[in-house]
């Protein structure tokens, strides 16, 4: 018989229409569901962006590990908490956090986005703010953090396929990063009145 799980055993994460979604949890060690993989990113020789490491299902995400999560199939998925460690990859550039605040950790941030016209097909990493400034990073969510000194000026575009292996040349995503106080990502148009986060800053709407 299968083990029943509690609330209290698992978290779930919603992977949506464009395939892939982010996921961080400072104190959880995370069992991968199957249908899904989570993947790590690092600075190649080249100073590229590039896959690190990939937790594929049955693998344990280790706690304070920020991924970025894969399926086929959009849909919510259970992540079981286990008391295993599971592997750390120490060249992971992917930071998190556990409650909706400011990027830390890095130099210039990327968030996983679609681009400014919002195409399906261009899911990868954008600036989340101008120049790469520190930007509200929703609660248990990963970005990217690269280090001072770094000089790369291409974001790692997902190509939708099974081989995401696509790098292609960007600025940044220039559409403003609007946010609630909760760490959710909102459209710039029609806000209404209120507090907002708007590239790393808050902003009053009246």
């Amino acid at each position: 018989m299968l083990p029943i799980h509690t609330a209290a055993d698992y978290v779930t994460a919603t992977i949506g229409s464009a395939q892939y979604a982010t996921m961080y949890y400072g104190d959880k060690n995370l069992i991968v569901p199957t249908g899904v993989e989570a993947y790590t990113y690092m600075l190649d020789a080249e100073g590229k962006l590039d896959e690190s490491w990939v937790y594929e299902a049955g693998d344990v995400i280790p706690a304070g590990t920020g991924v970025v999560l894969y399926s086929e199939t959009p849909q919510s998925y259970a992540f079981v908490e286990t008391t295993e460690t599971g592997d750390v990859d120490t060249d992971n550039l992917l930071r998190g956090s556990d409650e909706a605040e400011l990027t830390t950790g890095g130099d210039k941030y990327y968030m996983l986005s679609l681009n400014a016209a919002g195409d399906a097909s261009s899911v990868g990493f954008y600036w989340g703010a101008d120049n790469g400034a520190a930007f509200m990073n929703g609660a248990h969510k990963a970005y990217l953090a690269l280090p001072a000194g770094t000089e790369i000026r291409s974001a790692y575009l997902l190509n939708g396929d099974d081989e995401a292996t696509a790098i292609r040349e960007v600025s940044g995503n220039t559409e403003k990063a609007v946010f609630s106080l909760t760490g959710m990502r909102l459209r710039n148009s029609h806000l209404m009145p209120g507090l907002y986060i708007v590239n790393g800053k808050k902003v009053m709407v009246k």
